[in-house]
């Protein structure tokens, strides 16, 4: 026996070496992958699959946000004070309904409770939008005290967008509105179009020639500065709420009055997902609204 003969034959174990020798023991496959394995990977490859199909055949909406009002009523028309003085009592409130000739507010002229009080009285029939002032708010003759929306009732939205953003914009784009106060209507938006696009905007004056409520106005100039107005008409359903249509029905139980602000997101377009990372795919499938 060679002298290293019985050290060698130590080096592997007798049952793995007859596990070798086996016969037909290279015909068998080794259990690579489990079951298990096979499972997630088709999952993987499904969506992987989900992914490639939505990227050629879904849509993303390119949207511009604007600012707006609701109202009820194609014009706005503006209460103002008949003297100087006072606030003694605002009668009406926001949303109220009124006719011409009422009074909206009274107003004396200095602070003996004996004096006949003057009143404010509303231009014509409508809506109260807003109110831009207070009991007990000093005010000067002519000043405006109220604003109402006067005739056809039909829903619309008196917006804004920034100016650079106005340049996208055309009639017939759909729009979806989000009220203020979401707890109140839940996270359904009001469906419309844009019905018409004034010409630019270009100082706070313009902008309260056709919104007269100086809040507002400040509001719209300071998010936007020069900005453009647009407005949106909204489409109806009897079963909706306040009978507008809705994004979801899930919409809250609160009441859409005139003068409820409003944010705007304007659909200027829709494109593929896959041309985000293809560019030139699908820019003429007729995906713009």
């Amino acid at each position: 026996m060679h002298p290293g003969a019985e050290g060698e034959t130590k080096i592997f174990r007798t049952q793995a070496i007859q596990s070798v020798g086996g016969r037909n023991r290279l015909n068998s496959l080794s259990p690579m992958i489990t079951p298990q394995m096979w499972v997630l990977t088709s999952a993987l490859g499904f969506l992987l699959l989900a992914v490639v199909i939505w990227g050629f055949v879904g849509r993303i909406p390119l949207t511009v946000q604007g600012q707006g009002i609701f109202v009820r009523g194609e014009r706005l028309d503006t209460v103002n004070a008949s003297c100087e003085g006072l606030i003694r009592k605002m009668i009406k409130h926001t949303g109220d309904r009124v006719k011409a000739g009422e009074c909206i507010a009274t107003i004396c002229k200095s602070a003996s409770s004996t004096e006949e009080l003057a009143q404010v009285l509303a231009s014509a029939d409508g809506v109260v939008v807003s109110l831009e002032a207070e009991d007990w708010d000093f005010v000067t003759s002519g000043q405006i005290i109220a604003v109402i929306a006067t005739g056809n009732v039909a829903p619309i939205c008196i917006g804004f967008v920034s100016l650079a953003e106005g340049k996208r914009v055309v009639a017939g784009m759909p729009v979806r509105i989000a009220f203020s106060h979401g707890d109140s209507y839940g996270d359904a938006q009001a469906i419309g179009q844009v019905k018409s696009i004034d010409d630019f905007v270009t100082s706070p004056d313009q902008m309260f020639g056709r919104v007269p409520s100086q809040t507002f106005v400040d509001s719209i100039h300071e998010r936007f500065g020069n900005a453009t107005a647009i407005v949106v008409a909204l489409e109806l359903d009897p079963q909706g709420k306040a009978g507008l249509r809705w994004s979801s029905r899930l919409a809250g139980q609160g009441t859409v009055t005139s003068g409820t602000p409003c944010d705007i997101e304007i659909i200027v377009r829709e494109i593929r997902p896959a041309s985000l990372i293809l560019p030139g795919f699908g820019q003429d499938d007729g995906l713009s609204p």
